[in-house]
This record gives structure tokens, sequence and C-alpha cells, in this order.
């Protein structure tokens, strides 16, 4: 990124300029400058222009299911973490369905069950998906977050998003199959929000009114990726290739609404 700032390089990833300390790494301690001088990593600012350095970028997707529309949304979500990788992200995925599962049960609907009456499935995968959060930011690898699941923005309780009452076995292949139970606890955007160290490049918010506090998560930047939809909302309604989000970002940085 020779003759160019650190704010250019955020502009460029869609990240906030002014948290670059949040989720930059300097591989050195002292950053040479455009004229060949060199300073400090922390005398470094936004708007230097820089000479030939080398730095570390976020470079992580948390892909997140929490859904229970077998096998459409999870083909989908399939997918969708297969052309995140083609893009060149590390894909970290959170498979909610996997903390349901005992592989020593005989009996995995009623193995289900249990977890479900106990609360563990809940406690489990959350404690899961937070921490994997947590762990991506802290060390500057997060750039940003895909959920597909159910969500929530009617204010009975702050925005969220989880997975509802109806569970389908993967142990019995996605046939169909169901056992049923209390909602999982949900997990909120103002919670999320408290996870990471820098808002994030890319949001993907694939739920029911995904619109709200999940902005909250992704920066201000006008090469920002967010997309999350107002109102109910099926497979169908999101983008079918999510590679085209990132295609001249600029044009693409939206906030879908259910126009009322």
């Amino acid at each position: 990124m020779a003759g160019c700032t650190i704010k250019d390089l955020a502009d460029e990833i869609g990240l906030e300029s002014g948290e670059f300390r949040q989720w930059l790494t300097f591989t050195n301690d002292n950053v040479t400058l455009h004229d060949g001088t060199q300073v400090h990593k922390d005398s470094v600012t936004a708007d230097m222009i820089l000479g030939a350095n080398s730095f570390q970028i976020p470079n992580v997707i948390v892909s997140a299911w929490f859904g229970d529309n077998y096998p459409t949304s999870r083909n989908k979500w399939q997918a969708d973490n297969d052309k995140l990788a083609a893009l060149g992200f590390l894909v970290a995925r959170h498979d909610n369905d996997v903390f349901g599962i005992d592989p020593n049960a005989i009996n995995q609907a009623e193995n289900m069950q249990t977890m479900l009456e106990n609360d563990r499935w809940t406690k489990q995968s959350k404690h899961h998906f937070e921490n994997t959060i947590k762990q991506a930011s802290r060390q500057k690898f997060l750039h940003g977050l895909l959920i597909m699941g159910h969500g929530g923005n009617d204010g009975a309780e702050p925005d969220r998003f989880g997975t509802a009452g109806a569970y389908e076995s993967v142990a019995n292949g996605g046939n169909g199959n169901t056992v049923t139970g209390p909602p999982v606890r949900p997990i909120y955007y103002n919670d999320v929000s408290g996870w990471i160290e820098y808002r994030l490049g890319a949001v993907l918010v694939f739920t029911c009114d995904g619109t709200g506090d999940s902005e909250a998560l992704v920066s201000s930047s006008p090469t920002r990726v967010y997309w999350a939809k107002d109102g109910l909302s099926y497979v169908d309604d999101y983008p079918q290739d999510i590679h085209n989000l990132w295609i001249g970002q600029k044009q693409h940085t939206k906030k879908q609404e259910e126009n009322q």
C-alpha cells in the first residue's frame, strides 16, 4: 500500500479508519513513510502517506446457522459459506445444530428433547458463538458476520436472532422429523456489539426482521457490506449470489427494507 494511507486501506476493505488500532496488525515496530523516514507504529496516524510496509488485516467471516427450515435454508447457508471462501475469506462456521446431538445417543429425537428441556443446547451453542466472535475480534481476525435463522425486532424484546421452537434432527438426515421444545434463548444484537473490538466490514442478516440494532455491528464506511430485511423474509428474499455484494461495494452497500 505504498503511497496510500491507512484511511485509504480502511475505505478499501470497509472498516473504520478511526478504529484502525483495533483491527490493523503492524508486523514491524517501525513503519516506513512515503519519503523513506520511519516512525514507531505507536506514532502512526490514519492520514499519514506510507511507503512500502506489510500489515495484517481481518479476513475471517463468522457464519452462523440458527435456522430450522430444512433443507432449503441450510443448503443456502452452506452454499454461501462456499461463496465467501471463494471470495478469499476464511469462514468460521457456527452450526447450532451440532449442539443438540449426542453421538452416543440411540434415539436422537429423545436426546434433542432432553437437551432442550435442560437448556444445555442453548447455553453451549451461545457460549461457543460468543467465544468465537470475541476471540476473532480480539486477535484482529474478524472481518464480518453472517447470520441465518429466526429474528425479531418487534419491540417486545431487544432486536434479536436465534432458533425457533421446532428443531429438525440432522442425525435423521434432514428428512422432516422434528422435536419441539422451548425456543432457544435469543441472542441480542446489543450483546454482540459488546463482544467485538471494532465495527465490522460486512454484516449479512438472513433472518426475519433483521434491521435495527444489527446495523450497529457494521462500520459506517462507504464500502461496507450490510444486508438486512425488515418484516417476514424467506430464503428466496436473500441475495442469491452474495458474491455480488462485494462487486463495486459502494454501489451494493445497502439495507433492504420491505416496502410498506
